[in-house]
């Protein structure tokens, strides 16, 4: 009977230790002590367990009723089985450590989170009940009012199940799938969300606002002036109640809208970030909403939806801490233009530079709508103003940085010749460095990456000078 013991015995304490060493896992040297501290823990109960089993067998020495030693052994294999269940339970269903709990700071062992981002030029739109909307309209539509949105980049997808749990560790969604939107997330969760993954990422993602919402959902500047988020066919676009058989679909399933911006309309409500109340008539500027309200807006309907409450103007509202069967949310970043020095370069300390062609010598030049372009000396457009950073031209090659925020090189005549890393170096000697996905590449004039080097990477960044031109 011992050896029943001794199994029981040894699959508890190896079970308590692989806990304390996961728990300690953050902590190096609290995880070597851990380690020493269950040895000697061990230890004391292997000897305990030496002793008890020497006693017990004295015991069963001088007990000559067969059936008692039965019933003995009958005992001692539930409490084993008991034992085994209650570590099962506890150990695969309920941890010691609970890794969701939003106090405990030490979970900080979070993988990269991939969230892609779609940049969203800024413009005028008229928002709510417009002509396309037809009779559907609810009164809060109303009345239609002129918007000015500046440039942003919004969420392609809606917040996945396998985005949330890479952040908080948990996944709170009814429907689980990595692939599927995180829903059944409130208002007030996501704000836990955001912050937890700001400090992962160093960026500042946050909810769209409404606006910034609608005027994506309709396609910005190249809207269609469809009724739903991408075509007046809502069956190409949207995962409705009369589509999705009542079950949440992968995020991305359907055709996008003008942006490329996937579910906008169905699958999932999505929260954004005002509160909810009337629309003025007045025409605004970037606006967030009012300071208070019933509850925070949510828009787009869902896969249980009816069709009018899947259009692009539509809009509902739940308190900020509810948590709802297909509500899930994207996220929203705001763009910011590289700023131009405030200091004034001083010309008289710069060598004048001696242009040999200057028809084939272009500088950038920053508009107000915050993007470069380039031209030549006699003020023609080379390229249209679509880089958020630009180089000067070495060897007819030009550093440009995308509204992606990735890095290229284009020619002289304004074409991409190699693109899109997260880092680069200019032209030099016939040779540019590029960091691409973690590893440095060097790359040909013609764009041809010719050699990888994995084991380093890029770490001065590309500079921009004030040129003093004499022609």
């Amino acid at each position: 009977m011992h050896w029943l013991i001794l199994i029981g015995v040894v699959i508890f304490i190896l079970w308590a230790i692989v806990k304390i060493i996961l728990w300690a896992t953050p902590y190096i040297i609290t995880g070597i002590i851990c380690i020493f501290v269950a040895g000697g823990v061990l230890g004391l109960l292997v000897g305990i367990f030496y002793a008890i089993k020497n006693y017990a067998s004295s015991i069963l020495e001088n007990i000559n009723n067969k059936a008692l030693k039965i019933t003995m052994i009958v005992i001692t294999l539930v409490f084993i089985l008991m034992l085994l269940g209650a570590i099962i339970y506890f150990g695969f269903s309920g941890p010691l450590i609970n890794k969701n709990n939003d106090n405990d700071k030490s979970y900080t062992s979070v993988p990269s989170v991939n969230i892609d981002m779609v940049f969203v030029q800024g413009g005028k739109f008229t928002m709510g009940c417009t002509s396309e909307q037809g009779k559907d309209c609810y009164k809060y539509e109303k009345p239609a009012h002129k918007v000015t949105i500046s440039d942003f980049y919004i969420g392609k997808y809606e917040i996945t199940q396998r985005q949330w749990v890479q952040v908080m560790g948990n996944n709170p969604s009814n429907s689980k799938g990595d692939n599927l939107p995180v829903e059944n997330v409130s208002w007030d969760d996501i704000q836990i969300f955001i912050s937890k993954l700001n400090s992962i990422t160093g960026k500042k993602y946050r909810l769209p606002t409404e606006a910034e919402w609608e005027y994506a959902a309709r396609g910005g500047m190249d809207s269609r002036k469809y009724k739903y988020a991408g075509s007046n066919n809502i069956d190409e676009v949207t995962w409705y109640i009369e589509n999705s058989g009542g079950e949440m679909r992968p995020v991305g399933s359907k055709k996008p809208n003008e942006l490329g911006i996937h579910d906008m309309s169905g699958n999932v409500w999505e929260w954004v970030s005002d509160w909810f109340g009337n629309y003025s008539a007045k025409a605004q500027a970037n606006p967030e909403g009012p300071s208070s309200g019933p509850g925070r807006v949510r828009r787009g309907g869902g896969n249980s939806s009816e069709i009018k409450d899947c259009r692009i103007s539509n809009r509902n509202a739940d308190t900020p801490d509810l948590r709802r069967t297909g509500l899930g949310f994207r996220l929203a970043l705001s763009f910011i233009a590289q700023q131009a020095t405030e200091t004034e370069p001083n010309h008289k300390q710069l060598e004048p530079i001696n242009i040999t062609n200057p028809d084939m010598f272009y500088i950038p030049v920053k508009e107000r709508s915050g993007f470069y372009r380039y031209i030549s000396l006699k003020g023609e457009n080379i390229t249209e103003a679509k880089y958020i950073s630009a180089s000067m031209f070495q060897e007819e090659r030009a550093l440009v940085q995308y509204k992606d925020r990735s890095w290229g090189y284009i020619d002289t005549q304004g074409k991409d010749i190699a693109c899109c890393y997260t880092q680069g170096l200019s032209f030099r000697e016939g040779v540019a460095w590029a960091n691409k996905n973690g590893t440095i590449v060097a790359i040909n004039a013609n764009g041809t990456e010719t050699t990888s080097f994995p084991d380093y990477i890029i770490s001065v960044w590309p500079f921009y000078e004030n040129w003093n031109i004499e022609i």
